[in-house]
């Protein structure tokens, strides 16, 4: 393999690793908010300001596995 072949894929799994934890920022935040509903109008109101239920659940999310929460009869359900 040449060297700029090894280069390009290192950028490349780099780039999908950041991109993988984007969303699993993202998907941890839609089930903070589907799991705690009265903290999303707080969170639109005042983004700027992160309520502590959602900070407190997010680095408890971020700890865990997520394709444990996205067992059929959890979170996907209402969207399906």
């Amino acid at each position: 393999m040449r060297e700029e072949d090894i280069d390009i894929n290192l950028r490349r799994g780099g780039e999908y690793f950041i991109l993988s934890l984007w969303i699993q920022s993202q998907m941890t935040d839609l089930i903070i908010f589907y799991d705690h509903p009265r903290i999303v109008k707080r969170f639109i109101d005042r983004p700027e300001r992160i309520p502590k239920t959602l900070r407190d659940k997010r680095i408890k999310y971020l700890q865990k596995d997520l394709r444990l929460k996205l067992e059929p009869g959890s979170f996907l359900d209402p969207f399906s």
